[in-house]
């Protein structure tokens, strides 16, 4: 009789991690007392003549089989191919990312980092690490209050899982901004110099103040109670006095919190007490110039009420006017101190008369009448006119009339005629005056 040989294999596994150790075993059917092997990978030989074979370096779908040589008698073929074993091996890759509760912090601030790990296995560790430098514990959390801007943040994984290509990963990178900003706060005023009593205005200029800073004016170092906003405005402040203000911020991230300004010293001015002038005594609508006091420089001059002045905001305006005027001098200094002075002019009603020293009676309408021009007078006492052998050939006192040359309807001669004049001025003042005149014609 004749007997067929035959093998067929099995695997320690076949399903492997990558570079994993496999064990293969042939079992023989009518393979004779010392049948031999030839072990093949994808038909390849591999191994040495042995019922078994273990390999370290099989992958993904590799085919294994086995040809044995039966030495049984009888047999039909001497060779016997088996069964074919086909491997799954696999592996994987570990990673790690990482992620933090914020990015951006006020320094000093607390973050927590959470890593997220794959293909880590059952129980990863961790190792946190601060720009390379190890920190925290074997934690998948790390939370540091101590991180300062652009620090950089890591964690390096190890894995346990089977099958991984390498045990550690490492994972992306955070960078920290961590910020702090200083604020400041400087203020001005409307005015450094005031006169006493005066208002003053000071106005605050944050820097960092965030969206509502709130404030604390100070004076000579001592709060202003209900002084809280960005400007303050007093009328009670003394010279050498103080102003500061206090700010403090709502802006994140401030260090510290609050900030102090600069100091402005406030100068303060009593203003020069009025006084009254001598009165002075003026001609009706004879130009006279009058006098203010001169207090310092940059002061200005306003006189009340304006009338009867060429300028009504000099020191020194000229007077030409026909009435009893008392003035208002305002002087206002530079830093808004007043003075007001007073000033009374008087009106002397001094009479005068003026007569022409020629005139042309011939009928043309221009000069043709010899008559006193009066000023301040009231009551034209006499006007006479006497040729020049002592004859008077005219008189009137009536204001307004005048001789015109004849005398007993008889034009006279040319010649130089004396005229003397006199009048009661509106105050009762008796005035006289005589002079020539010539008859032109």
């Amino acid at each position: 009789s004749s007997v067929t040989p035959s093998v067929s294999i099995n695997a320690s596994s076949t399903s492997i991690c990558d570079s994993s150790s496999i064990t293969f075993t042939a079992t023989p059917t009518n393979g004779g007392s010392t049948p031999t092997y030839q072990w093949q990978v994808n038909g390849v030989n591999a191994g040495t003549n042995s019922a078994t074979f273990t390999s370290g370096s099989l992958a993904n779908n590799d085919q294994v089989t086995v040809i044995m040589t039966s030495n049984a008698n009888c047999t039909t073929t001497a060779t016997a191919t088996s069964n074919v074993i086909s491997i799954t091996a696999s592996s994987v890759n570990p990673s790690v990312s990482i992620n933090a509760s914020s990015t951006s912090i006020c320094a000093g601030s607390s973050i927590t980092f959470t890593a997220t790990p794959t293909n880590g296995g059952s129980t990863p560790t961790y190792q946190w690490q601060v720009n390379g430098v190890n920190a925290g514990t074997n934690s998948a959390t790390f939370t540091s209050g101590s991180l300062s801007n652009n620090d950089q943040i890591t964690v390096i994984m190890t894995s346990n899982a089977s099958c991984a290509a390498t045990s550690t990963a490492t994972s992306n990178v955070i960078t920290i901004t961590a910020s702090s900003v200083t604020p400041s706060v400087s203020i001005n005023a409307s005015s450094t110099s005031i006169c006493a009593g005066s208002s003053i205005t000071f106005t605050a200029t944050p820097t960092n103040g965030g969206t509502t800073p709130t404030y604390q004016w100070q004076v000579n170092g001592v709060n202003v109670p209900g002084q809280v906003s960005s400007t303050f405005t007093s009328t009670s402040l003394s010279t050498g006095d103080i102003v500061t203000a206090i700010m403090a911020s709502n802006n994140s991230c401030t260090s510290p919190p609050a900030a102090t300004s600069n100091g402005v010293t406030v100068s303060v001015t009593a203003p020069v007490p009025g006084i009254r002038y001598k009165a002075v005594t003026a001609t009706p609508n004879i130009p006279l110039q009058l006098q203010a006091r001169a207090l310092g420089n940059n002061y200005s001059y306003q006189w009340i009420p304006p009338v009867g002045l060429n300028f009504s905001n000099i020191k020194d305006p000229v007077f030409d006017y026909d009435k009893q005027t008392e003035y208002l001098i305002r002087i206002s200094s530079g830093i808004g101190c007043i003075t007001v002075d007073t000033l009374l002019v008087n009106i002397v009603n001094t009479p005068s008369v003026f007569v022409p020293n020629a005139w042309t009676p011939n009928g043309d309408g221009h000069n043709d009448y010899l008559f006193p021009l009066t000023i301040n007078v009231t009551q034209l006492k006499y006007f006479r006119v006497f040729n020049r052998w002592g004859q008077k050939v005219f008189e009137t006192n009536i204001i307004g009339n005048g001789w015109d040359g004849n005398f007993n309807g008889k034009p006279q001669p040319i010649d130089v005629y004396v005229w003397t004049v006199e009048a009661v001025s509106s105050g009762g003042f008796i005035y006289k005056t005589s002079g020539r005149s010539v008859l032109l014609r």
